[in-house]
């Protein structure tokens, strides 16, 4: 597993994005899940990585903590992910939006 991560990066297939392309952060969960056993640097790391997800989780289950700022970043990056989550499944189960027609005035 880590030998084909070491490859992919230097190949650069992991960090080539394209537009709405996602994955790197799933990647760095993962990389930080098998790091996190083998130096305190990377277990210091996947802990602060989990505590960003776990905010965000905070503020989705209470709404009164989105009055402050360190909520709702991590809130808003998971929303927007999520959105692109499922604008993809929708495209690729063949869902399309319809464009609307201003009424004429």
């Amino acid at each position: 597993m880590i030998l084909w991560v070491v490859v992919q990066i230097q190949r650069r297939q992991v960090f080539r994005r394209k537009k709405g392309d996602r994955r790197i952060i799933l990647f760095a969960l993962v990389l930080n899940l098998i790091l996190a056993f083998s130096s305190l640097f990377y277990a210091v790391i996947l802990i602060l990585h989990l505590g960003f997800y776990g905010l965000a989780g905070y503020g989705l289950l209470k709404p009164e903590a989105l009055d402050y700022t360190i909520v709702k970043i991590p809130l808003y990056f998971l929303t927007v992910n999520a959105a692109i989550l499922v604008a993809w499944y929708k495209y690729v189960t063949g869902n399309r939006m319809v464009m609307w027609t201003p009424s004429s005035r």
